[in-house]
């Protein structure tokens, strides 16, 4: 299971024209990124046949190409911009599931109409600082890895000198996360 903001097994009818002329243009089902550089052609193509070909005012063509991703029929689905430029559009939960021999992302959930928050207000969420090394406070994770780390007595030395110096080889070295299994080290990695 996952989430993806377009599937090719979207039932839309923007959708089922992109795929027939992706699956004839390629051979095979189109990628997300096929689906995504198809939509932004249509809109500049639309802009551009909405300004008669006078593109060079690029106020105007940023409004057209901005009233196209709205208005032209999208094979994601529905796409507004938020007061910020940024698309609202719809996450879909999909479960991979084998169809004609083939294992295809099945739709089992829409989200419609997501924006950039989720469900936070935007005044609340713009309030908080920015992600850095710093925020949000992970001190007590931190110090719970190491503890973690240190009491199993499989660190991996902090250095590549240091690794060389405590004499161990790279399969007697392991990694001790505390959110997955022991994993050997590979002679070579940092």
């Amino acid at each position: 299971m996952g989430s993806l903001l377009w599937s090719p097994t979207l039932q839309n009818p923007a959708n089922q024209v992109f795929m027939k002329l992706a699956v004839a243009k390629f051979g095979r089902t189109p990628a997300y990124f096929n689906a995504v550089m198809y939509s932004s052609g249509r809109w500049i193509a639309d802009a551009a046949q909405s300004l008669n070909g006078q593109v060079e005012d690029r106020e105007k063509l940023v409004a057209a190409i901005r009233r196209a991703i709205e208005t032209v029929p999208d094979p994601r689905g529905p796409i507004k911009l938020d007061e910020y430029g940024n698309p609202t559009e719809n996450v879909y939960i999909v479960r991979v599931e084998k169809s004609g021999g083939k294992l295809v992302n099945t739709v089992i959930h829409t989200y419609p109409l997501v924006s950039q928050f989720w469900t936070y207000k935007p005044e609340e969420f713009l309030k908080s600082p920015a992600y850095t090394r710093d925020y949000p406070p992970a001190e007590a994770l931190t110090a719970a890895a190491c503890a973690s780390a240190s009491s199993s007595g499989r660190t991996r030395p902090s250095t590549p000198r240091a690794w060389r110096a405590s004499g161990k080889s790279s399969a007697s070295t392991w990694s001790a996360s505390p959110t997955r299994r022991a994993t050997p080290w590979i002679r070579g990695w940092p």
